[in-house]
């Protein structure tokens, strides 16, 4: 499955300093993960009152992982502040792959859009976090001894072999 991924659902992108990459609440025509190889990139988002937090995503950083678990349009404004190259990984196809593989990822990506679901009213950002994906991984896991992994309507879903509910 990671050949295949790295084969079909793996891009190379360019942007130029100035260049916007993304807009709030703008969906992209072909969403996916986003990785900074090179270059300097500038993210911004409007928080509470209006106030806007600035951060510089660097060379080996990332943004937009929510595309790969879920339904998601961006929360910020995203502009190369120099002349920048990326690595994509599309969603779509990402998924496919994934779906017809043996990678077993399900338990992350439940766990990921939680803590999505849990995070929203401190602020949703498109960037990524080492903090934020070594938390994911260590609840997942936790979460796999204890439960069993179910599939409702296509969707991963755990359900405690313990419990009456569903």
């Amino acid at each position: 499955a990671f050949r295949e991924i790295c084969h079909s659902a793996v891009h190379d992108l360019h942007a130029s300093a100035e260049d916007v990459i993304f807009h709030p609440v703008e969906a992209p025509s072909l969403p996916g993960i986003l990785f900074l190889e090179s270059g300097s990139l500038l993210y911004t988002r409007t928080l509470a009152e209006q106030h806007e937090e600035e951060e510089r995503v660097l060379p080996g950083e990332w943004c937009c992982e929510q595309f790969l678990w879920t339904d998601w349009v961006f929360q910020g404004r995203l502009v190369a502040e120099s002349e920048a190259r990326l690595v994509a990984i599309e969603a779509k196809r990402f998924q496919g792959i994934l779906h017809t593989g043996r990678l077993r990822v399900a338990a992350y990506a439940v766990e990921y859009v939680n803590m999505l679901n849990e995070n929203k009213d401190l602020g949703l950002s498109d960037l990524g976090s080492c903090v934020d994906t070594e938390a994911v991984l260590q609840c997942a896991v936790s979460k796999r001894k204890h439960s069993v992994l179910s599939f409702v309507n296509g969707r991963p879903r755990f359900s405690d072999p313990g419990s009456s509910g569903s």
